[in-house]
């Protein structure tokens, strides 16, 4: 009885499995797995590409963090790979021979995936490389401004400094200019004093040269003569004055060079045509052949002066009656 119940529940359920409608399913609920193992493929991919999306923009970011999401990225990309070839292979084993094409669309598609992933992973190695690059471009860039700040503020110190000795040198400079200008002026001034003394010294020459011995007994009486007639009332300075403008213009180029020249130069002295008369008789006055031989010997009572006249008539250095004036 067993046998025969055991026979037919075989014999039943082979007849069974064997109708179109057991096979109908069969087809669908292989579609179902096939289609559930594709959807599951595609969301496994699509996690993936985003894990490693987020993974290369970290890496821009940050080096650290680019490294980290490229190993999650790399470690989602496996884990889609064996997902997806799991569903792939749980979807073949269970479907038929009828949904083949089904499981060959959920391989490619699981592919796709795995081949997106390595896609995302390269691209997260770039970035990660391009960050490491970066970095070390920001710390070249660090030293190099570090370095450059040093320069700066080492070429800072250096300009300061040579300012300040410019400043320094100019301020020499200024006082020895200084110092220059007063030496020149002082110089100028000790050419100017020494040109005087010369002309001092050169006049006391000449007026040396006029002594008694280098003139006649006739000029020194000649000279005596016409002082007593131009001064013989004033007093004895009077007299040794009128005697050294005749001995200024025998020592001036503006007038005859001898004693007897000077006395006969016409419309000079009026009295002069007396003078050799005076002279001829032996009459010239004591004192005025000593104010002569003063005159003779280089007194100059008023320096250079090579003319008088009445003071009424003329203006000129005071001397009793007489103004004086004129130069050599």
């Amino acid at each position: 009885m067993q046998r025969m119940t055991g026979k037919l529940f075989r014999d039943g359920k082979k007849n069974v499995l064997n109708t179109p409608w057991m096979r109908l399913v069969a087809i669908l609920l292989t579609a179902v797995l096939a289609a559930a193992a594709s959807a599951s493929a595609q969301a496994a991919g699509s996690t993936t590409v985003q894990t490693a999306t987020a993974a290369a923009n970290a890496a821009a970011t940050e080096t650290s963090d680019a490294s980290a999401d490229t190993s999650d990225a790399s470690a989602a990309g496996s884990g889609t790979e064996a997902g997806a070839a799991d569903d792939a292979g749980t979807a073949a084993s269970a479907a038929p021979a009828d949904p083949a094409t089904a499981a060959a669309a959920a391989a490619e598609s699981a592919k796709q995936a795995t081949e997106e992933a390595q896609q995302a992973r390269k691209e997260a190695d770039t970035k990660q490389a391009k960050a490491v690059v970066a970095a070390q471009t920001a710390d070249a860039a660090a030293t190099a401004a570090s370095a450059d700040e040093d320069s700066a503020i080492a070429v800072s110190g250096m300009t300061t400094e040579l300012a300040e000795a410019a400043k320094s040198a100019a301020y020499d400079a200024v006082l020895e200019a200084q110092q220059a200008e007063q030496e020149a002026k002082d110089k100028e001034a000790a050419a100017e004093k020494a040109k005087k003394e010369a002309a001092a010294a050169q006049q006391q020459a000449k007026n040396d040269a006029c002594v008694i011995g280098s003139v006649s007994e006739y000029d020194r009486q000649l000279l005596g003569a016409i002082i007593y007639y131009e001064a013989g009332c004033e007093p004895y300075v009077g007299k040794v004055a009128v005697g050294s403008v005749v001995i200024n213009r025998v020592l001036s180029s503006k007038f005859p060079n001898t004693i007897e020249g000077v006395i006969y130069q016409k419309n000079q002295f009026v009295p002069a045509y007396r003078c050799a008369a005076l002279v001829n008789r032996g009459g010239v006055p004591a004192d005025c052949l000593k104010a002569a031989d003063e005159a003779l010997a280089g007194a100059r009572p008023l320096g250079t002066v090579t003319g008088f006249m009445r003071k009424e008539l003329h203006s000129g250095i005071i001397i009793c009656c007489h103004a004086f004036f004129g130069t050599m």
